[in-house]
């Protein structure tokens, strides 16, 4: 595995293409491929959140495997984003505390955060037919994998949407409805499908997780042309609508309980209290449905999500 990874790295094609964010000189590792036939441009990134670690990997993978230009269109790699973020092992933008995955479409002269999501989609979200945003659970959260994808008007993003379902790009989806002014929906106007992929819990590089990412990409590169049609599932997915976010209502301690694979209306989630031990409380699941991620460690700050759970 070793001696592959560093002969790859001796031949790679990614560029560390220079960007300057908040008065900060960067350095972005960027692959730029041409296939060899015309085709759709598509864009993987991964470390939008900076210590989300398979999905980063995913994407170095995903050059590798492309790398010699066999398939049909252009294909973009971003393996990370959010370099001052991987940085500093966190999964936001410790320049000034805003994650990157939650500002669209950036502003050249906003706040370093900003400027960096500017980048990205002036140079390169703004010519994709296909945006896949690779995530995992960061350092503090479990997660069981599954795939966000959105409702829109567009038809094109909406039979690209429904042929990855189709190819079972993941056992559990959430498919959002549109909402106005959101990411998803300025990215449907522009004409591109924009995919979240979560797989991997608490930072972990784990080859499943990894593999498990490389599948859906794969899958959803065929709903659009890139590569030929792809199939890996043939069970239907579990599709939710809505997700209920449990949050921490103010700074203090939070002992989470063990979470499965499914959620029961009143299951015990964990328990809170103040750093001096009062307002002690059990909370309860509200809703019956699958745990999408919850937060594993003990420091709780107010806003902060201990538990989405999607239902339908």
């Amino acid at each position: 595995m070793l001696e592959n990874f560093f002969s790859f790295q001796k031949q790679s094609i990614i560029k560390l293409v220079p960007a300057t964010i908040g008065g900060f000189s960067l350095k972005i590792p960027v692959a730029d491929i041409q296939g060899l036939a015309p085709g759709p441009t598509v864009v993987v990134t991964g470390g939008m959140d900076g210590d989300e670690y398979s999905g980063i990997e995913a994407a170095y993978r995903i050059v590798h495997q492309f790398q010699n230009g066999d398939f049909a269109g252009r294909l973009i790699v971003v393996p990370i984003v959010n370099i001052p973020g991987f940085g500093a092992e966190c999964s936001q933008c410790p320049i000034d505390g805003q994650f990157p995955k939650n500002i669209f479409p950036g502003k050249a002269q906003g706040t370093p955060t900003e400027q960096l999501v500017h980048w990205l989609v002036s140079n390169y979200v703004s010519a994709a037919e296909l945006w896949l945003d690779l995530h995992a659970g960061a350092i503090t959260e479990g997660l069981n994998p599954f795939v966000y994808l959105f409702e829109t008007d567009n038809d094109r993003v909406r039979a690209c949407t429904e042929k990855m379902i189709e190819a079972g790009i993941s056992s559990i989806v959430v498919m959002e409805p549109s909402r106005w002014g959101s990411k998803h929906a300025k990215l449907a106007e522009m004409g591109c499908t924009y995919v979240l992929a979560e797989s991997g819990s608490r930072g972990n590089l784990k080859e499943d997780d990894v593999l498990r990412h490389i599948e859906s990409v794969k899958v959803a590169f065929g709903a659009v042309g890139l590569i030929p049609a792809q199939k890996i599932n043939n069970e239907p997915p579990a599709i939710f609508h809505e997700v209920v976010y449990v949050t921490g209502e103010f700074d203090g301690l939070w002992r989470a309980a063990a979470i499965g694979a499914t959620i029961q209306k009143g299951d015990v989630l964990g328990e809170w209290c103040r750093l001096d031990g009062s307002d002690k409380k059990t909370i309860y699941a509200a809703r019956s449905g699958c745990p999408l991620w919850w937060k594993e460690t003990m420091r709780m700050q107010e806003g902060d999500v201990l538990c989405a759970i999607a239902w339908k």
